[in-house]
């Protein structure tokens, strides 16, 4: 899941995922990888809060955890 969706905010959609499916796991991966955004993402329950830049290659080893 990203920050920016087009016409929506990713962290308002890591919300209502975290709250109306609670047993869904979230990546974050943004370019927004200020610890502002790193440390809201995962306080609302988001799994991992990736860079695109420097970590994007991270996800397929996240994804068979």
């Amino acid at each position: 899941l990203d920050i920016n969706l087009p016409g929506i905010n990713g962290i308002d959609v890591l919300k209502y995922i975290k709250k109306n499916h609670p047993l869904t796991k979230v990546i974050m991966v943004t370019n927004h990888s200020k610890d502002e955004y790193r440390d809201a993402c995962l306080k609302i329950g988001a799994e991992y809060f990736l860079d695109k830049s420097t970590e994007f290659e991270s996800i397929p080893v996240l994804l068979k955890k």
